[in-house]
């Protein structure tokens, strides 16, 4: 068994020290002790932590959840009120969020923009007037408008 010197002091009156030793084990028991303490301290800490970061990330989360829904209100709002010119507003959102608010505006683009050229040729034949052949490339049903309008020619 190993010793360790902890204190000493001289006897008066004598060449002699009067010495206290303790067996290793023992010094480092306490030692030993706080560690186990710290460690759980530092565990403890560790959780914290992750539990705050998940409560920011998901406040984060939910945010842009409800932003994502206030604009996608508006979008459907806008489209009932006739205001088919209006997009979502793309650039106040980031990755996915961003991605879906572009989505939506492209698919508003497919539908609209055909439509309006419709619109816009039954008028001039409304008035006569003949429009040029339909040279931009559609799919599906406005395929089918653009088909049957050359098929008039």
């Amino acid at each position: 068994m190993a010793w360790v010197l902890q204190t000493y002091v001289p006897v008066e009156g004598t060449s002699w020290f009067l010495a206290m030793a303790v067996p290793k084990i023992e010094l480092y028991k306490q030692i030993n002790a706080l560690q186990g303490i710290l460690a759980v301290i530092v565990g403890i800490v560790l959780v914290l932590t992750c539990i705050v970061i998940s409560l920011i990330s998901m406040k984060s989360i939910v945010d842009s959840l409800q932003s994502l829904a206030l604009e996608a209100e508006d979008l459907t709002k806008a489209a009932i009120e006739g205001h088919l010119e209006t997009r979502g507003n793309a650039d106040q959102f980031q990755g996915g969020y961003k991605d879906i608010i572009e989505g939506f505006n492209h698919t508003l683009d497919a539908v609209i923009n055909p439509l309006m050229l419709t619109a816009e040729y039954v008028e001039r034949i409304s008035r006569g007037d003949i429009p040029e052949e339909i040279v931009d490339t559609y799919y599906g049903e406005f395929d089918a408008i653009r088909e049957s309008r050359r098929r008039r020619q």
